[in-house]
């Protein structure tokens, strides 16, 4: 999950620069009069303004255009005052080399955007469509071979034969019918194969695994013999079982494979099943969207309607979600017979989303805080209005990322270990909490102050640039640290760690070497 929070972010940069660079181009970088752009309506009025006085004559270059103006406001009245901005003409060949720009930064939205869109959703309904156009092959012949194939994989890794193993995954490309449990577990096991690790940890995990095959090619037989399905949506389930990362087989996978012993059943169970919540995320909408206005009222009392309705919206969206996972979750009866247990991790992960949306509902709260972007003179804005951007969809991928950790570590057979607990949930909350204070601050700083308001005092716009850069400042060093991260631990050395390295991978191949030598034995 982790990689997907990456990638939104990488698809977030693109998208800022894209739409921020446009702006810039399109509007901040031109010439304009009062933020009224050359060639405008506006433009023209302001021109006529001062082009007939004393001494002033019809500008032709922009030095010219500057010195008229300079005139004219000598001896205007300070609230007729004009303003030259901008630094290019329309028509002139810097616009015209600078503006094709816009068509690379579109394209790398459109490169990250399609691989995202592929991962979260289209990547299930081909794997379903796949499997349904080969259900007939599938259940004359590819079905038993896989079976057979993961039954021969369970031994070896029951022994814990390491060569065995190997030989099989080298093996697993030729197999037709590739299920995504089967899929899974064989990367894992690349990862034990690749350090030449033991890799009877995958032992409970593939019984599981033969367990799963075999139920699915009983029910598509039953099928064949019965001209139809047994079950409701037959065709949806098993398409869904045979592609997604939530199927109840992925589940079965994870809740039987062997894990560090501090690792506990009821946290690796918990956030198998809160793999599922974007589906109570979709189903949730519809009321909460029907709903909003009724608490948007109640909340209307102590806040901006604008504001009310935002935050309404949010907090019903996202308790309606975790009240329809709870029911599915727990309409299970292996897990209502845990119920106890799986209390504490329901608690965390639900919070942890509520927070995450609440902070969707504050962002978008500061984005309104803004004004309205289509007024004109409003380009000078670009920064704040990205900045509040960037608090809403950043700051809510920190929380997004701690679930992700959570749910990655303790699918692993590693567990949550105390590098993951730094780096993927203590930095991430710290980092929330710095500019989620900033972001208060900048929404009290509004209210008192509007940003349309053409009173406030001085200081007003220093503070406020200042909140927006500490908000920009420390979300973009977070993420780009969380990026490079792995990359510096795997890569900065020092002569005492590899020397300890270098030890622990003697002893390590050596330990190897032994258990290879008594198995064969």
């Amino acid at each position: 999950m982790r990689k997907t929070v990456k990638l939104s972010i990488l698809l977030l940069v693109a998208a800022v620069m894209y739409f921020g660079y446009s702006a810039w181009i399109d509007s901040v970088a031109l010439f304009s009069i009062n933020g009224f752009l050359e060639g405008s309506t506006e433009w023209k009025a302001a021109v006529d303004t001062f082009s007939n006085l004393p001494g002033t004559f019809e500008p032709n270059y922009w030095s010219e255009l500057q010195k008229a103006l300079d005139l004219y406001n000598s001896t205007a009245a300070t609230d007729k005052q004009l303003i030259l901005s901008g630094i290019m003409s329309s028509s002139s060949l810097m616009y015209k080399i600078l503006s094709p720009f816009k068509l690379l930064l579109f394209g790398g939205v459109i490169g990250l955007f399609v691989p995202l869109a592929k991962q979260l959703f289209a990547s299930t309904l081909i794997g379903m469509k796949q499997y349904i156009s080969a259900r007939q092959t599938n259940v004359l012949f590819n079905y038993q071979k896989t079976i057979d194939y993961a039954k021969d994989l369970h031994s070896k890794l029951l022994a814990n034969d390491f060569e065995g193993t190997k030989g099989l995954y080298a093996s697993y490309s030729g197999l037709a019918f590739k299920p995504r449990f089967l899929t899974n577990m064989l990367e894992e096991i690349a990862l034990k194969l690749i350090n030449f690790q033991d890799v009877d940890v995958f032992s409970t995990g593939s019984e599981k695994v033969v367990a799963a095959l075999e139920e699915m090619y009983e029910k598509e037989r039953r099928r064949s013999l019965n001209g139809r399905g047994e079950e409701m949506f037959f065709d949806f389930k098993r398409g869904y079982e045979y592609c997604a990362n939530g199927s109840k087989y992925i589940i079965a996978y994870y809740s039987n494979l062997k894990t560090n012993d501090k690792t506990k059943i009821e946290w690796k169970l918990f956030s198998l099943e809160i793999t599922k919540f974007n589906i109570s995320l979709i189903v949730a909408f519809i009321p909460a969207i029907l709903l909003s206005s009724a608490i948007a009222g109640i909340l209307g009392q102590v806040l901006p309607a604008g504001y009310a309705l935002y935050i309404g919206l949010t907090f019903l969206w996202v308790v309606f979600a975790i009240i329809l996972h709870a029911l599915l979750v727990f309409k299970n009866k292996e897990n209502r017979t845990n119920i106890k247990k799986l209390i504490k991790p329901a608690l965390t992960f639900y919070s942890l989303y509520f927070v995450m949306f609440i902070t969707i509902g504050f962002g978008a709260v500061s984005l309104m805080a803004v004004g309205d972007i289509r007024s004109p003179g409003t380009a000078g804005l670009i920064w704040v209005w990205f900045s509040a951007l960037a608090y809403l969809v950043l700051s809510a991928c920190l929380i997004w990322y701690v679930i992700s950790t959570l749910v990655d570590a303790f699918r692993s057979p590693d567990g949550l270990t105390k590098a993951l607990i730094i780096d993927g949930i203590i930095l991430p909350l710290v980092a929330w909490l710095l500019v989620t204070g900033t972001n208060i601050a900048m929404m009290v700083l509004n209210n008192m102050y509007p940003i349309s308001a053409t009173t406030n005092p001085d200081w007003v716009a220093k503070v406020r640039s200042i909140l927006s850069y500490a908000n920009l400042g420390i979300l973009i060093v977070f993420w780009i640290y969380l990026f490079i991260s792995n990359f510096l631990i795997a890569n900065i050395v020092s002569k005492k760690s590899a020397m300890q390295l270098l030890e622990s991978g003697i002893q390590a191949d050596k330990k190897f070497k032994e258990k290879q030598s008594k198995s064969k034995a």
